[in-house]
């Protein structure tokens, strides 16, 4: 009987114990599908680039702050109890704004206050909840709008409260019943959310940069709502340029705003120097005599890690650009000991930004193009760019087939060397990414300055100079020490000309390039020349360089032919995207992720990473080069010659095998492809240029390159006409399958005489599980041959 009863008892646990793991299995699909539905950005990655980057120990001196205690060690009261009128403004008690000035260090401050409050522990003996966000405008893939903070912390609340069933009953009901019934949340679906999580549990709240986000005012009244309704702990990171709404101050002038100063941080810049110098000393950076941090204190002082932190004006940025300067390899040991001893040249952010920028262009002329290149790809990207797609646009000569050879060697790592370190790269984002975005503003405000017109410099005597002299000491600031050289000339006549091999396209590219660099000024060759500032381009000049790398890639190395095997249209594609519709409130892009397409995009990324922004981006940036008649006199103007990007678009629109893969890739993407915008761009600079009349005669002299932009124009029409019909008649049949476009069945209602027609294999095509891939083996080819005169020219 003693058996049967333990028998019993066991039978119990083990059923017990299946309902707690189904129970847990149910309560983790359900956080995935929450997840899912709150579709936030990746905001983890942030804080990890931020751990790689912050020293251990630095921003301790903020959590002994009066002010930081109180917010962490007041009670919290019960969410759902209404305040009353007395209590109105406890709101204001909640909130602690902090602002400093760019490059203080906030953002890895910030990562201090996140790791304290997630260790503290409340009187109830309970731990709270921390959530974060960090606005970041150098992160394309984001939006920065208080949107979508707000979604980045509501996943994170539903993912801290996992276990809770309340919390994931309360929300299941606003996903499906009471919300708004839309396959991705919406405003206000995010906004109950945080309600109900923030009602139940106690939370403090930490968003940095808020002077990056896209509609500060309306984020701050967003946070006042909230931070009314419940008893949540906030702190807030930000310029002083920020302005605070007038809600945010009592009465008697009581604001939650801190200011922070340069003398809290000196201490810790003093430190960190110490310990980055005394690694470059045990580097031999400083020669072999000098070999302990002793021993270079004994030359430049006891003092000069103190002196160096009063230079930095309480801006980590500073000290960080100090090192990487230091670090430079073509500085020589008494340089980097006479710049410890006496930094008068390098204080302030810009002037370090142009001592680097200086000493990046004294390198020469190959490490100084592929620097410029590095850094007008980031500013001016369109869309976020992984390391191995940015590898791939560095490599990118236009006019020319990429090798691996045109690769650069020891990348991603090179990139910092190459640059000075201004530009890193992130492992948590797996990107580049400028050092701060303060740099990311001084090269904007220096390719603005190209806009202007500029005076030739002029001859100073420099023999008697040493070869690092400071721009004081060349006499190039001028009386008001304000102006700077970004705006010089480069001798552009003296740029060497890369053989582009026996490829006609590309001799032609040679020839044009050798005709404007043989008509460029070319000054005389003076020791003032080469210690000019790195010189930035002009923004309409770097969409123009863009453009030309995406066209040339699409050209040269994308194979004109289908991206992936051609499957024949399936009726139940459409279905399955109309059902999908039907079902929840989505957009077409949302239904098309609901039925996952034959083509693998990853694996298309991986084979070519480079393509989807090619694709995608080589007409926003011809369309951005080329400003509105109003703003720029008519916008550029051809000029004498075609440019590049005009002869490139020409081989381009010539093959059309070429334009029908970029057809599939861009549809591959979720892009439906127009040209309305670029044809009539195009159109406006071709009026620009009225052919040159004969003397003598009343013909015109049409030279090969008007005829050549003639051609363009044409063929961008014919392509945009196209495009449009064929989106008006096939987008959804592309968007579920877009090796449609190699197929017959695009020619039913298009034009016949524009898009190839594929002949399908005659064998029955096996389709796996009704919309899998065509069998491997099938073949393809075009029934008639594919001339320039079938595009029209």
């Amino acid at each position: 009987m003693a058996t049967f009863g333990t028998m019993s008892k066991t039978r119990k646990k083990k059923s017990q114990h299946r309902d707690e793991l189904e129970q847990r299995r149910s309560d983790a699909l359900q956080v995935r599908d929450l997840k899912r539905w709150i579709r936030s950005t990746d905001y983890a990655t942030t804080l990890e680039d931020i751990k790689d980057r912050t020293h251990e120990g630095t921003g301790l001196w903020f959590l002994q702050r009066p002010e930081y205690q109180r917010l962490k060690t007041m009670d919290f009261v019960q969410s759902h109890v209404m305040p009353t009128v007395s209590d109105a403004n406890r709101w204001l008690q909640q909130v602690l704004f902090l602002k400093a000035k760019p490059g203080f260090g906030k953002t890895c401050l910030s990562l201090t206050i996140i790791e304290d409050l997630a260790e503290t522990v409340l009187p109830s003996g309970d731990a709270p909840t921390v959530a974060y966000f960090h606005f970041d405008q150098q992160k394309k893939s984001r939006t920065n709008s208080s949107d979508e903070a707000l979604r980045a912390i509501a996943e994170q609340l539903i993912h801290s409260h996992r276990r809770s069933r309340i919390s994931l009953d309360a929300l299941a009901l606003i996903e499906t019943d009471s919300g708004s019934g839309q396959y991705r949340s919406s405003r206000r679906d995010i906004r109950l959310a945080i309600d109900i999580l923030l009602r139940q549990h106690p939370t403090f709240l930490v968003f940095d940069g808020i002077d990056e986000c896209s509609e500060p005012a309306r984020f701050l009244e967003e946070l006042r709502s909230i931070c009314i309704e419940h008893d949540c702990r906030t702190v807030l990171l930000g310029r002083p340029s920020v302005e605070v709404p007038y809600q945010w101050t009592l009465y008697d002038g009581a604001s939650p705003t801190l200011a922070l100063d340069a003398t809290l941080t000196r201490d810790d810049i003093a430190s960190v120097l110490r310990l980055e110098i005394g690694k470059m000393v045990s580097e031999g950076f400083f020669g072999y005599q000098i070999r302990t941090t002793d021993s270079l204190l004994m030359l430049t002082g006891n003092d000069v890690f103190v002196k160096l932190s009063l230079r930095a004006e309480g801006l980590f940025l500073w000290a960080r650009l100090l090192i990487n300067f230091l670090r430079m390899p073509e500085l020589t040991f008494d340089r980097r000991l006479n710049l410890l001893k006496d930094p008068v040249y390098l204080e302030g952010l810009d002037r370090l930004y142009s001592r680097i920028l200086r000493a990046i262009f004294d390198k020469g002329e190959e490490a100084y193009q592929i620097s410029q290149k590095v850094i007008n790809c980031i500013a001016f990207s369109a869309i976020p760019l992984n390391v191995d797609a940015f590898e791939v646009m560095l490599a990118v000569n236009p006019g020319q087939l990429t090798s691996a050879h045109s690769h650069l060697s020891n990348y991603p790592s090179c990139i910092a060397v190459i640059t000075g370190s201004l530009v890193e790269f992130r492992k948590g984002s797996n990107t580049m990414s400028f050092i701060h975005v303060t740099f990311h503003d001084f090269m904007l405000s220096r390719c603005a300055d190209r806009r202007s017109n500029v005076q030739p410099l002029r001859s100073l005597p420099f023999e008697s100079l040493p070869p690092d002299a400071s721009p004081d000491e060349l006499g190039l600031l001028g009386p008001d020490r304000n102006r700077d050289l970004s705006n010089a000339r480069i001798p552009w006549a003296n740029v060497p000309i890369r053989d582009f091999g026996s490829n006609p396209v590309s001799a032609r590219v040679a020839a044009r390039k050798r005709r404007r660099y043989a008509a460029s000024p070319s000054p005389p060759e003076t020791k003032a020349r080469r210690h000019l500032d790195f010189v930035f381009m002009s923004p309409e000049d770097i969409n123009i360089q863009l453009a030309e790398i995406c066209i040339s890639h699409l050209v040269f190395d994308i194979p004109a032919e289908p991206l992936s095997d051609i499957r024949v249209n399936d009726a139940s594609d459409i279905m399955q995207v109309e059902a999908a519709s039907n079902t929840l409130l989505t957009t077409p892009e949302q239904a098309r992720d609901l039925t996952e397409p034959a083509l693998n995009r990853a694996s298309l990324d991986t084979q070519r990473p480079f393509l989807r922004y090619a694709a995608l981006c080589w007409s926003h940036h011809l369309i951005n080069a080329h400003p509105k008649p109003s703003e720029h006199d008519g916008g550029l103007r051809f000029g004498n010659m075609s440019p590049l990007w005009v002869t490139l678009l020409s081989q381009f629109l010539l093959n059309r095998l070429a334009v029908t893969t970029w057809v599939e890739a861009a549809y591959t993407y979720g892009l439906v492809p127009k040209l309305s915008s670029l044809t009539a761009v195009v159109e406006h600079l071709a009026a620009a240029q009225p052919p040159r009349p004969i003397i003598g005669t009343t013909s015109t002299n049409s030279s090969l390159e008007e005829r050549e932009r003639n051609w363009v124009y044409l063929g961008l029409c014919q392509l945009a006409a196209a495009l449009w019909d064929l989106a008006a008649v096939h987008s959804r049949a592309l968007t579920a399958n877009p090796t449609l476009i190699w197929q017959k069945d695009i020619m039913s209602a298009t034009d016949d005489k524009f898009w190839p027609n594929w002949e399908l294999p005659s064998p029955e095509i096996r389709i796996a599980s009704g919309r899998g891939p065509v069998d491997t083996g099938a073949s393809w080819r075009p029934q008639r041959g594919l001339t320039s005169s079938s595009m029209g020219f």
